[in-house]
């Protein structure tokens, strides 16, 4: 039984636009990987794009437990997009002038209206 279906989730994820849960802007610096001829991954084509992004301070040690072997001991915080926006392990985000890398994309679930990433403090 479907109590809500994937248009009613689109809706919903416009809305929250719409209303202003993202308020911050986040420029996202995607740079893609190319094969060399040594078997090894480079820098490739280097791309920026500026989103609306919702930020918050993880304050949830337990959380953080279970990614501190990849994620090191850095400043971290969970960032929220509008659904769609697609950020990558690896892109670097400017939000009010601080830097961040994403570390962790946390997949979608069944009633995912947003795309949330954990990201560590570039220092």
């Amino acid at each position: 039984m479907v109590f809500i279906d994937d248009d009613e989730l689109q809706e919903l994820s416009g809305d929250l636009v719409e209303e202003g849960l993202y308020k911050d802007d986040c420029l996202i610096t995607h740079t893609a990987k190319v094969d060399d001829p040594y078997g090894t991954e480079v820098a490739g084509t280097v791309t920026t794009r500026t989103v609306k992004c919702r930020v918050a301070v993880l304050p949830r040690p337990v959380l953080l437990q279970n990614y501190n072997e990849r994620i090191g001991a850095f400043s971290k915080w969970n960032v929220g997009f509008p659904l769609n926006t697609n950020p990558a392990e690896g892109d670097l985000l400017t939000i009010n002038g601080q830097k961040m890398i994403v570390q962790i994309v946390q997949d979608p679930h069944t009633f995912s209206v947003e795309d949330t990433v954990i990201a560590g403090a570039v220092t």
